[in-house]
């Protein structure tokens, strides 16, 4: 038999001890740089130095995608339930889906989604919520109660919002709504303290009881279209400053940051800057336009001014003194609503001839 050959083996012997001698400790072995740059990724990061890192080095964060950017993958597990009525599925819940961030499917089994059911959502954990353009209608209470909700695309096809849809959302600071939204129910969005802005659609035409009550909102504007607004809607709003309503509306106008009536004159909403216009046409203040509005440290009431609705001053707590333009006589004549300002701070009426009591 004839023996293997054994310089094979001395040679990789001597290639190891070359390697041992001429290698440091901890080195490693030097690749040429073609094998050892990575390929070029476009990624797309943000770079923050960080003070209290050693020098030299930097934190790394990736840059968060838009919550309002177009899906590109739908959430998974969703319940749903066919609606005769419509031809197509109601969403009714959050079936077997774990997603925090709710992206809402146009179509199911091949038929549209048309419809967001009754508390399909309530009380749930959900982040952020993404509602197509299928979707007309927001059921009532669809998200009530969901504390950690933060963000929420409206579609361009939802027409109504129903009542306390979004109700005590208390995380909840933004809202895009699509341009088809045409009633805004009551209590739709009651107490949501952290949404400080929103815009209102051209062609919204109601904005309903207590709609925006409650909310963080700092200013607002009333569309042109809208046609009716409901008692508080903007009541207990602690950060309004700036209410105002568009030149071309027909039904309302807005002066001093005071909404008003045109054909009744009546003053329907106000804020804590507000002003109240002393030009002979606002001829009532309405049922609960001031109340809560801890804010308003003085209001001048003009001579104009025949009526005070029901709870109008209702704990104005920083609210001492009336001014009004005319005398005590004048005053005791306005005729004036249940607990008009009960809970306030009001104790003096001053008119143009002297003190009265409220």
């Amino acid at each position: 038999m004839q023996k293997p050959k054994s310089w094979p083996y001395i040679a990789v012997s001597l290639i190891f001890l070359f390697l041992m001698i001429t290698v440091k400790p901890g080195e490693g072995i030097k690749l040429p740089e073609s094998e050892t740059k990575k390929p070029s990724i476009n990624v797309n990061v943000s770079v923050q130095t960080n003070a209290s890192a050693p020098i030299g080095s930097s934190a790394v964060t990736i840059a968060p995608e838009d919550p309002f950017a177009p899906p590109s993958d739908y959430s998974e597990g969703l319940a749903y339930r066919w609606n005769d009525a419509n031809g197509a599925y109601d969403l009714i819940g959050l079936g077997s889906c774990d997603d925090y961030e709710i992206v809402i499917p146009d179509t199911y089994e091949g038929y549209p989604v048309t419809q967001i059911a009754l508390a399909a959502f309530a009380g749930s954990n959900i982040s952020g919520v993404w509602i197509p353009d299928t979707v007309t209608v927001i059921g009532n209470s669809a998200f009530s109660g969901c504390t950690e909700l933060s963000h929420v695309h409206i579609g361009e096809g939802v027409e109504e919002i129903w009542a306390d849809a979004f109700s005590t959302c208390v995380n909840l600071s933004k809202v895009t709504m699509g341009k088809s939204v045409r009633i805004i129910y009551s209590q739709a969005f009651l107490e949501c303290v952290s949404l400080d802005q929103i815009t209102l659609p051209r062609g919204l035409e109601m904005i309903d009881y207590a709609a925006f009550y409650g909310t963080g909102l700092r200013e607002i504007e009333i569309p042109e279209t809208v046609t009716t607004l409901g008692n508080q809607f903007v009541s207990r709003t602690e950060n309004l400053q700036t209410i105002t309503v568009h030149k071309k509306n027909p039904v309302y106008y807005s002066s001093g940051n005071c909404i008003i009536e045109r054909e009744t004159g009546t003053l329907i909403a106000g804020c804590a800057s507000s002003v109240i216009p002393n030009d002979g046409r606002v001829t009532a203040i309405g049922d609960y336009v001031f109340w809560g509005c801890e804010g308003l440290l003085r209001v001048e009431i003009p001579r104009s001014v025949k009526s005070i609705g029901e709870y109008a001053f209702r704990g104005c707590t920083n609210l001492i003194t009336i001014e009004y333009e005319g005398t005590c006589r004048e005053w005791a004549a306005i005729r004036t609503g249940y607990n008009w300002h009960a809970e306030s701070a009001i104790r003096y009426v001053r008119c143009s001839d002297g003190e009265t009591t409220p």
